[in-house]
C-alpha cells in the first residue's frame, strides 16, 4: 500500500550512472527508507540542466532545474511542500530563495553530510568558504530537524550554534555496500584471484576513493611506493581512472592495479581486501566525518591504515587499525580484522530506519 505522505528531497535522484558518488550512495539510503512515499526529488545546478525536465516514475516525481533560469519554478515547488529534506548545505543554497522569501508553512529538515565553510577554508576556497558561512547562518535559523552523520558532529553544532534550540538525530551512512543489497558469487571471487595471481600469502591492501587533496592520495602513493613487494596486491578503486593512472607514472609505480567498479563489484576486492588506506588531516572536517570508505572497510573487516585516528566517532568505538608509520612488510600480514566487523554491525543494529523514518514524517 502506496504512503501518500510526500517529501520534497533537495538532490540528485540515485541512478546507476551516478551512485558510484559518495553523496548520492547517502541519498539512496535515504531515498529507500522513504520509497513508498510519493517523492519529490529537485536536481538542481548552477551551470547545467538549462531545460527544465520532468521525470516520472513510480512514486517519483524529479525536476530538474536551473538554478537562475528556473528561479521561479524552484520557489513554487517549495511552496507547495510540506516537508523539504536537504542532502547537504550546498543543496540549501540551491534554494536559498525560497528560504529568504517564502512564508514558512514547510518543515525545513537538513541532513549535513560535513561541516562545508570549515571545508572550503580548508582547500583555501575563501569566496566558497564566505558564502556557505552565510547560507549555514541562514539555514540555522530555518531547519527544524537537523540530521548528522556521528555523534562527533552533532557535538561540534551544537557548540557553534548555543541558540539552536531545535532536535538534532544521529543517522549513520550505510552503504549499499554493507547492507547485503549484493549477493556475493564465490566462484568470481575465485576467478579474480586468478586474473590477479592472488594466492592465500598475498596482503591485499585497497585504497577506494576519489583523489582530491583531502584523501591525501599522493602521500597514499608515496606510502605504496616504499613498500612495493610482489607480496602485496595493490588495488586502487576510483573513478578517477585517468587521473590516477597519471600520478602513478609519474611516481614510477609498479604492481599497482587500477579501477573503476560499481557498488556491486567493489564488494569483491573488499572481500578479499586486508588493508585499506584512509589518510586524513588532523582538521574538524575529518574528525566530525563519518567516511564512506571508512564504514565499508570495517564492515569487510579491513584494517584502515590512518594518519589521523580520531576519525568521526569510530575512536571511542574502539576500532582497529594501523597507523601510517606502522605499515611495512614486518607489520602486516594477510588476515582480516573481525573486530572491525562487529563494530558496523553493532551501529547498524542501533540505526533503527523505521524510527528514522517515524521522526521524519513527525513533521508532515
Amino acid at each position: 500500500m502506496k504512503i501518500n505522505n510526500s517529501i520534497t528531497f533537495v538532490a540528485p535522484f540515485p541512478t546507476n550512472q551516478n551512485i558510484k558518488d559518495g553523496l548520492v550512495s547517502r541519498v539512496a539510503a535515504i531515498d529507500k527508507i522513504f520509497q513508498e512515499n510519493h517523492r519529490l526529488y529537485l536536481d538542481i545546478s548552477f551551470t547545467k540542466n538549462l531545460k527544465k525536465k520532468i521525470l516520472k516514475q513510480d512514486t517519483v516525481t524529479i525536476y530538474y532545474l536551473n538554478f537562475f533560469i528556473h528561479c521561479l519554478s524552484i520557489i513554487k515547488l517549495c511552496a507547495s511542500s510540506t516537508i523539504i529534506y536537504c542532502h547537504t548545505l550546498g543543496r540549501v543554497a540551491r534554494i536559498i530563495f525560497p528560504l529568504l522569501f517564502l512564508r514558512k508553512r514547510y518543515k525545513l529538515i537538513l541532513d549535513i553530510h560535513g561541516t562545508d565553510p570549515e571545508q572550503s577554508l580548508y582547500n583555501q576556497n575563501y569566496v566558497m568558504f564566505i558564502c556557505l558561512a552565510l547560507i549555514e547562518k541562514i539555514a540555522f535559523k530555518k531547519i527544524d530537524l537537523l540530521v548528522s552523520v556521528t555523534n562527533a558532529m552533532a557535538s561540534f553544532y551544537k557548540n557553534k550554534y548555543p541558540s539552536y534550540k531545535k532536535e538534532m538525530i544521529c543517522y549513520t551512512i550505510l552503504p549499499s555496500t554493507i547492507l547485503n543489497q549484493y549477493e556475493i558469487q564465490h566462484n568470481k571471487i575465485i576467478s579474480i584471484k586468478d586474473k590477479y595471481s592472488i594466492t592465500s600469502n598475498d596482503i591485499v591492501v585497497i585504497y577506494s576513493g576519489g583523489i582530491h587533496k583531502w584523501q591525501k592520495i599522493d602521500e597514499t602513493f608515496n606510502i605504496i611506493s616504499k613498500n612495493n613487494y610482489s607480496n602485496i596486491k595493490y588495488f586502487i578503486l576510483t573513478n578517477n581512472i585517468l587521473e590516477t593512472k597519471k600520478i602513478i607514472a609519474k611516481n614510477n609505480i609498479k604492481n599497482v592495479v587500477t579501477l573503476s567498479l560499481h557498488p556491486s563489484e567493489l564488494i569483491y576486492f573488499y572481500q578479499l581486501a586486508h588493508y585499506g588506506f584512509v589518510l586524513r588531516d588532523d582538521h574538524i572536517l575529518n574528525r566530525v566525518a563519518c567516511p564512506t570508505k571508512l564504514m565499508e572497510y570495517l564492515s569487510y573487516s579491513i584494517t584502515p591504515i590512518v594518519d589521523l585516528i580520531e576519525i568521526g566517532d569510530f575512536n571511542t568505538l574502539n576500532y582497529n587499525y594501523l597507523h601510517k608509520e606502522y605499515f611495512n612488510i614486518s607489520n602486516i600480514s594477510p588476515k582480516k580484522e573481525t573486530r572491525n566487523k562487529k563494530i558496523i554491525e553493532n551501529i547498524i543494529s542501533k540505526n533503527n530506519k523505521n524510527v528514522f523514518y517515524l521522526k521524519v514524517m513527525e513533521y508532515a
